[in-house]
């Protein structure tokens, strides 16, 4: 169903535009970093290629077609917007490898992830591949860095599963929803202080900086 394909992913970033624009009204109050330069509105074209990918010269979300079509698949076009969220506030895309790459992945699922309110990713599109419902589960308990695999999906559970575990424990798992907002807040704030060439051990101190900066 090309409408589907085509206004399922738009009317999905509508909405977590209209969510991101309130929490900045909400929690900036005056200090903090200014994305007031970022135009939230209407940056992505939507079109179908091999992979789901952002690619971040023409500003383009692609959607992959393996398993069920990503375009179906709500966390699918979170996580890739996710990615365009990350590049407009670190002013820059974090690189494409190793642990900066893994870093980006993290992120993006956690906004997917926290937005819906549900730790596992991809669930539509992995009935196609996978028998655990998931294509990646935040909740887990792999550690930095003995966990580390080297591949940048599976290494991005470090972060992603911290982050998850932080939303859990702080908001009496997800109950308290304006602490919810207020956690969501210090990651987005925490992508100021990246710079493309950060690892696992920064990001942490940034989401620390974010933390004390809004709190």
């Amino acid at each position: 169903n090309t409408l589907v394909e085509k206004y399922g992913p738009l009317y999905l970033i509508e909405a977590i535009l209209e969510s991101g624009e309130q929490l900045y009204k909400e929690e900036q109050k005056g200090h903090g970093p200014d994305f007031s330069h970022y135009n939230w509105s209407r940056a992505q074209r939507v079109h179908l290629n091999n992979l789901s990918q952002l690619k971040t010269i023409t500003k383009t979300i692609y959607f992959g077609l393996g398993g069920v079509q990503d375009a179906y698949d709500a966390d699918i076009i979170l996580h890739e917007y996710g990615h365009r969220v990350e590049e407009a506030l670190l002013f820059d895309s974090l690189d494409n490898s190793g642990e900066p790459s893994a870093v980006s992945e993290a992120v993006a699922d956690y906004l997917s992830a926290s937005f819906f309110g549900n730790d596992c990713i991809g669930e539509w599109d992995s009935i196609a591949y996978s028998s655990l419902g998931c294509l990646r589960k935040l909740q887990n308990n792999k550690k930095y860095p003995i966990d580390l695999v080297y591949e940048v999906h599976e290494d991005s559970l470090i972060l992603s599963g911290a982050l998850w575990k932080i939303r859990k424990e702080l908001t009496n798992n997800g109950i308290n929803t304006e602490l919810v907002k207020k956690f969501d807040s210090i990651v987005l704030h925490s992508l100021y202080f990246l710079r493309p060439q950060s690892n696992f051990m920064e990001a942490g101190r940034a989401i620390v900086q974010a933390d004390k900066m809004l709190t």
